[in-house]
């Protein structure tokens, strides 16, 4: 049955070794598992490495073709509608500023009419040179007229100088 053990050894019997080759079994699987878990995790979270060939040659679907052909479509009538916007849009915008700025400068110029008007009629109050407050009103209108007269002037040369650009 079951032979002596070596002196200094304690008996072992075949229910104890059972025990100790299963623990040891056990262990080594525990171990398997867990190195088998670690590169799992790790090959789960690194990129693929075929993910670049995958984009490099995609493979044409019906779908992606047709996208593709939608594209080139949307970017060719993008540029046929600069095109448009260069060759009638263009002047268009360049007329409505030019007279923009005139109809401004017509303003402008009634302001300042209005204001020179004013200044004819104080020119004799202050000749008279009798009271402060109508001087006062005469430098105020004289200034407005110049500022006014600048603006007017300015405004249709702008205009004219927008015209003459090609």
């Amino acid at each position: 049955m079951t032979s002596s053990p070596p002196p200094g050894r304690p008996a072992y019997t075949e229910e104890a070794m059972d025990k100790v080759r299963f623990g040891r079994a056990l262990g080594k699987g525990a171990r398997a598992a867990a190195k088998s878990l670690a590169e799992a995790a790790d090959a789960a979270t690194s990129p693929d490495p075929r993910a670049s060939a995958r984009r490099a040659a995609p493979h044409p679907t019906p779908y992606a073709q047709a996208a593709e052909q939608l594209r080139q479509t949307q970017a060719k009538t993008a540029r046929a509608g600069k095109q448009v916007g260069k060759g009638v849009l263009a002047p268009v915008k360049k007329f409505s500023t030019v007279v923009t700025l005139q109809v401004v400068g017509v303003f402008f110029a009634l302001f300042a009419l209005t204001l020179g008007r004013a200044v004819w009629q104080q020119r004799a109050a202050f000749a008279a040179a009798a009271n402060a407050e109508e001087r006062h009103k005469l430098w105020l209108y004289l200034l407005f007229f110049v500022l006014f007269s600048y603006f007017s002037l300015s405004s249709f040369l702008r205009a004219r100088r927008r015209d003459r650009r090609a």
